[in-house]
């Protein structure tokens, strides 16, 4: 064989193996979940079914039409959303809002299990059925094909529901105000999804008929399906609802998908002033087309798209002149940005930043890529991956198959998406990631430029110098990259050598334990006193949660003394422990992926432990070290006192926030009333008031706090096997030394005024108020007592709902909620919030006491109180799942600071059931007093 023969032989090989992986093709369609199933209808409606057991006994559907407001021409702006809008007004199965009341029955609330979405490309109805009864599964899809099929869009209807789409509008905050930038030069730029006002009140029962029957159509809608059901007779049933669906009209319209240019001539720029960011920040953007991930192909290409953004962010991080953070996103359509977050205290500085950046791309594109980067990339996705959960909720799930159906994105699991990237990381070369940095060099690439600023401190930016700096950046000619680990040797192995230690441990046992089988629970009190709650879960991470919990906080501290020690967590957080500087332990940490967080509240306090990787006697041990062994980090410290003298004189940014934005000053009012707001709560205006701060006094306060072990609970949660864990947690937690210095609990709150009050919070001229009514009252605490506030919240809701909503079109959304606390004494608010216009303020406050009043004169009926019961039932199924950690954490969290134990809670769904519907009519003439309420709104001047 010549020597040419072999290296075509080898070449031929290696072709072999890119294209195909250990037998998968990469050309192959990622195929679906193996508990999944998709298919299409012959009149072209597709489905996808999953069967999925978390949350068990429900199942989460969807029905995703292919329209959204980038498809309307312009005499039908805002008529997808319109058109959302109309299907809870009725359809000829279900007339009005039956469909409502009918789900309503399930327990399904509107606004959350019952729901739609309108977007740029697509309009969504969301329904969480239980699937307890075969009834609900199929009424789901009935109700799904009456939407599909058979709306009324009755006049009266309609114009109902101009006012409250014109109240949404003015409701809306754009979550991002340099959207107009992002967009420019496309046809998202004058489509909003929600439509304009004009474009509400020309809409008639013609038009919306018209476009109903054009985009509402069996070959643009897909039925979605996941949860605890049988795929067999999923389908099944899907094919017997909707197998006779036939479009309303022979034209078929063209559904084009509508991007946002990516080249041009013409950069963008958009600049904002905002006194509150304290510093200048640029986003700088580079836009960049992307394909779906179809083919298994396409994933190793996203894999190398995620490698090189690894290694292009640790590149900038470790750059000491640039302070900038790159991402790389979808934003809309199929475009993705290359996003970098520069941040600087002038505008001068941002020029000099920009061309840092563009010096290091342009380092990358002439000196490659270094192999020790490549693989310490690869050693870290994997990692990532690693720790994904395979176990995901079906409303997850949900999402991904939403972007399958309207992007063609196809979903890999978080295992097979592992094993896929495990097969062929290794043959990922330094070459294939160079080329993906060739975008930014490109002659037409278009930047998008979204520059903050505060203009006290810095003036505009100059959009032909940043291009400039930009273009100077990567024309530079620049040596070889050396990464920051080789110019410091010695630092990773000087960590390396570094422990947590404890020393001798006091001995330590279990004076009592008990089990709470309902809700799988183990609870033991230690000899020191500490009680310990262990709560074993089924996710497949290894991450493990230790919380410290207490009644107390700052209620704790004496007199008038809160100001001095509003910082104290922090300054606890940014500590050593023992023979550990406060770098050195962070490090220790991040190694370790261990970490402790503390939290001081009003009226309780807590540490908060993660194991990233289920490493507990290591997070034991820092946990027992911050509390015995706390070193404190004076330096920080001592800069923090000097900058804050530094800046005396000088708005702060919570008073630029409170005169600056009339929302913030709402919810600051309603916080102080509702007992959020220590009462003696002031700034600290004089240098001699700040140097009162002492470190010495908060590390011993902190100490005593959590030195009552006899009023704290360990709450240990995560996937691990009690008996193996417990004789640790024992060992370290149970020799935490015992403190009996029984710190009384003071009255700081601020107490709700026996008096009716309305407050004006001047804000921008506008055609509407955003008002909230307070309802403050004390009841006897026992989780039956807070379950009945919150359904009595519930009652209130959906009752203005239906009132001033679905019946009078006053409000867009009406929304009731309730705070309540146990200790140091037990009470309650309600809070009433709607946006409305200025004319009808005194209609909707008399409609609220008019509801209330009925609700005191007559009890609710079964059907409504079993309904609301039904509705808890699904929530609790729904959230506290075998997975959902967090969930569980701040349940528990919850149960041991309001009720000191869980005893209550192990019956929770006996108490459910006991309560009648006396039960909440008492509560209503009991807890409701037309004397006890205060409202505040935002109006113009």
């Amino acid at each position: 064989m010549t020597r040419i023969q072999r290296f075509l032989l080898v070449a031929a090989f290696l072709a072999g193996v890119i294209s195909s992986v250990y037998g998968q093709s990469l050309s192959a369609v990622i195929p679906l979940n193996k508990d999944a199933v998709e298919g299409r209808l012959s009149n072209g409606l597709r489905y996808v079914v999953h069967k999925n057991s978390v949350p068990a006994g429900s199942v989460e559907f969807r029905m995703v039409l292919n329209v959204g407001s980038t498809l309307e021409e312009q005499n039908e702006k805002g008529l997808s959303h319109f058109l959302e809008h109309m299907m809870f007004n009725g359809t000829e199965e279900y007339p009005s809002d039956t469909a409502v009341h009918v789900f309503r029955s399930m327990g399904i609330r509107y606004g959350f299990g019952l729901n739609a979405f309108t977007d740029n490309d697509k309009t969504i109805y969301v329904l969480s059925v239980p699937s307890g009864r075969k009834q609900n599964i199929i009424t789901a899809l009935h109700v799904f094909r009456s939407w599909l099929t058979s709306a009324t869009l009755h006049p009266r209807d309609i114009e109902k529901e101009k006012k409250i789409i014109i109240q949404e509008i003015r409701d809306a905050v754009v979550p991002d105000v340099f959207y107009p930038a992002k967009v420019n030069g496309s046809r998202y730029a004058d489509r909003p999804t929600l439509g304009e006002e004009k474009d509400v009140m020309q809409a008639d029962s013609c038009a919306l008929r018209q476009y109903y029957d054009k985009w509402y159509r069996p070959d643009l809608c897909t039925v979605i399906a996941v949860g605890d059901l049988e795929m067999g007779d999923m389908v099944e049933e899907i094919k017997e609802v909707f197998s006779s669906v036939v479009p309303r009209t022979s034209y078929t319209p063209e559904r084009a998908l509508y991007s946002l240019p990516v080249t041009g001539k013409d950069d963008v720029i958009q600049q904002e002033q905002d006194s509150l960011v304290g510093s200048c920040k640029l986003d700088l953007i580079i836009p960049a087309k992307a394909h779906p991930v179809v083919t298994y192909r396409d994933l190793r290409n996203g894999l190398e798209e995620q490698l090189f953004r690894k290694i292009l962010s640790d590149r900038i991080s470790e750059n000491d002149r640039l302070k900038c953070h790159y991402t790389y996103s979808w934003y809309l359509s199929d475009v993705f940005h290359h996003s970098f977050e520069i941040s600087a205290s002038n505008e001068s500085e941002i020029y000099v930043s920009v061309e840092e950046l563009a010096c290091i791309l342009a380092q990358m594109k002439q000196h490659g890529i270094l192999q020790s980067e490549l693989e310490d990339a690869k050693k870290s996705v994997m990692e990532y991956l690693a720790r994904e959960d395979a176990r995901r909720t079906s409303s997850s799930y949900c999402d991904d198959y939403i972007d399958m159906v309207t992007s063609g994105d196809r979903y890999i699991g978080n295992r097979a998406r592992y094993d896929f990237y495990k097969r062929v990381i290794a043959a990922i070369t330094s070459d294939e990631l160079e080329a993906r940095a060739d975008v930014f060099f490109y002659p037409l690439q278009r930047m998008i430029l979204c520059y903050l600023y505060d203009a006290r401190r810095s003036g505009t930016l100059d959009k032909n110098k940043a291009q400039a700096c930009w273009s100077k950046g990567l024309a530079s000619i620049s040596g070889e990259y050396i990464p920051i680990n080789k110019a410091k040797p010695d630092v990773e192995e000087v960590v390396d050598k570094r422990e947590l230690s404890v020393g001798t441990l006091s001995q330590a046992g279990i004076v009592s334990e008990r089990k709470f089988e309902s809700i799988d629970v183990t609870e033991v009190v230690l000899s020191n006193g500490l009680r310990v709650a262990f709560k074993p879960m089924d996710s497949e991470n290894r991450e493990v949660m230790i919380n410290l919990v207490g009644r107390g906080g700052f209620s704790m501290l004496p007199g008038k003394s809160y100001p001095y020690y509003n910082g104290m967590a922090a300054y606890i957080d940014m500590s050593g422990v023992d023979s550990l500087s406060p770098q050195e332990l962070s490090d220790l940490c991040y190694k370790k992926e261990i970490a402790v967080s503390t939290l001081i509240d009003n009226y309780s306090h807590e540490m908060f432990g993660m194991a990233f990787t289920g490493d507990i006697e290591n997070l034991l041990k820092l946990l027992y070290l911050k509390i015995t062994s706390l070193k404190k980090n004076e330096p920080d410290f001592n800069s923090d006192i000097h900058a804050q003298i530094a800046g005396l004189g000088k708005e702060s940014l919570l008073q630029l926030q409170l005169n600056r934005s009339p929302g913030r000053a709402l919810q600051n009012i309603i916080a102080r009333y509702s007992g959020n707001i220590h009462k003696n709560n002031k700034e600290l205006t004089t240098e001699e008031d700040i140097l009162k701060i002492n470190l010495d006094s908060m590390v011993t306060f902190y100490e005593r706090l959590f030195g009552e072990t006899h009023q704290l609970t360990a709450i240990v949660i995560g996937n691990f096997d009690v008996d193996s864990i417990k004789p640790m947690v024992v060992q370290y937690l149970g020799a935490l030394p015992v403190h009996h210095s029984e710190l009384p609990m003071n009255d700081i709150s601020f107490h709700f005024p026996d008096s009716v009050e309305t407050i004006i919070i001047p804000g921008e001229a506008s055609h509407g108020v955003n008002r909230t009514t307070l309802i403050h009252g004390e009841y006897a605490h026992s989780l039956k007592e807070t379950m009945i506030l919150k359904m009595m919240r519930d009652i209130l809701h959906n009752r203005l709902l239906h009132s001033l909503r679905e019946k009078q079109g006053l409000v867009y959304s009406p929304y009731v909620s309730v705070v309540y606390r146990a200790y140091p004494f037990s009470e309650f608010y309600f809070s009433v919030n709607y946006s409305c216009d200025k004319e009808v303020v005194v209609v909707l406050e008399k409609l609220l006491w008019d509801e209330l009043d009925k609700l005191k004169g007559a009890p609710v009926s079964e059907i409504e109180l079993n309904s609301i019961k039904e509705s808890f039932m699904v929530s609790k199924r729904e959230n506290l799942t075998p997975v959902n950690t967090s969930e569980w954490r701040d349940k528990l969290k919850e149960m041991y600071l309001e009720n000191n134990s869980l005893c209550e809670f192990n019956r929770y769904d006996a108490i459910l059931s006991d309560i009648s519907t006396d039960d909440i009519q008492n509560a209503f003439r009991e807890y409701i007093h037309a004397a006890r309420w205060r409202s505040i709104e935002v109006n113009e001047p």
